[in-house]
């Protein structure tokens, strides 16, 4: 049994403790982790999220070669930085073959919120990638079959989600936010992949409500994703950060990020050797994708 759980802001993040064996997606789909799987799809090597401005421009004299630097703080691009956080810009002749270091006011202080917290299988999930990140989350679980052999059903049914937890591998999404408050195109990110998870277990599994047990939280933001799915575009541009990217000329990157998997590799954290404290995200593909 895989217990998905989603956490409504960065906030929860700081607060959860994660397990060694628990894989988490993060979750800022306007912008930032759709613009680091843009980056990824036009050529650059890795990304590398930072919380704090001072770091992102002091990798730029340690990492060789120099990177780019992107980023911004309420929508406007950071000073000395190379480039902003519209996944327009970060097109292959701009970032082909160059690290970016990003900084963000929400999404990259929430991946680093899950860091601080311990969490070292992490994705930086979005729309346009929801299927990859759903399957990276997966395989990276691999269950043991003898650590955590299935139970019957009734079984199951009488223990409590918490205690599920507890004794198996999980799946944590976490929604960024916007300043520590609920983000609802983050939250319906997160359910467009527990649907993708759901569709990806059963691929395997007759019953996929005996593989996954859903939190209220993951049922909840499922049910939002189901409701926007059709009219996706104006449902995001409905939002709140909807209409301060529409109100500050940014209403193109809306549509970027509601290209429902355009992308087939997953958005995956790895440890660097010139970053040890931030580590790179990477363009992973996994089997089936």
């Amino acid at each position: 049994m895989i217990h998905v759980d989603v956490l409504w802001t960065a906030r929860e993040a700081e607060q959860h403790p994660f397990r060694p064996g628990e894989a988490a997606a993060v979750f800022d789909v306007l912008r930032a982790t759709t613009t680091m799987a843009a980056a990824l799809a036009a050529g650059a090597p890795g990304v590398v999220a930072v919380a704090d401005p001072q770091r992102a421009l002091s990798l730029r004299s340690t990492l060789h070669p120099a990177p780019l630097l992107g980023g911004e703080e309420r929508m406007i691009r950071l000073p000395g930085f190379d480039l902003g956080n519209s996944p327009l810009e970060y097109t292959p002749e701009r970032v082909r073959d160059r690290t970016v270091v990003l900084c963000t006011t929400n999404g990259t202080r929430a991946v680093a919120a899950a860091l601080r917290r311990g969490c070292r299988q992490l994705f930086a999930g979005s729309l346009v990638n929801r299927t990859a990140t759903a399957r990276g989350l997966l395989r990276c679980l691999q269950p043991d079959p003898a650590r955590h052999p299935r139970q019957p059903a009734a079984n199951r049914q009488g223990t409590p989600a918490s205690q599920q937890a507890d004794g198996g591998p999980a799946i944590t999404l976490i929604c960024a936010g916007t300043h520590g408050r609920f983000s609802l195109d983050d939250v319906i990110g997160a359910g467009s992949v527990v649907e993708a998870l759901q569709a990806l277990v059963q691929e395997e599994e007759p019953e996929p409500q005996d593989t996954l047990q859903l939190s209220d939280a993951a049922r909840a933001a499922l049910q939002l994703w189901q409701q926007a799915r059709h009219e996706l575009a104006d449902v995001l541009v409905g939002t709140h950060h909807g209409r301060l990217l529409v109100e500050t000329g940014f209403a193109e990157d809306i549509e970027f990020a509601c290209r429902v998997d355009a992308f087939d590799f997953a958005v995956q954290w790895q440890p660097h050797a010139l970053a040890l404290d931030t580590g790179a995200f990477v363009a992973t593909h996994f089997p089936g994708n």
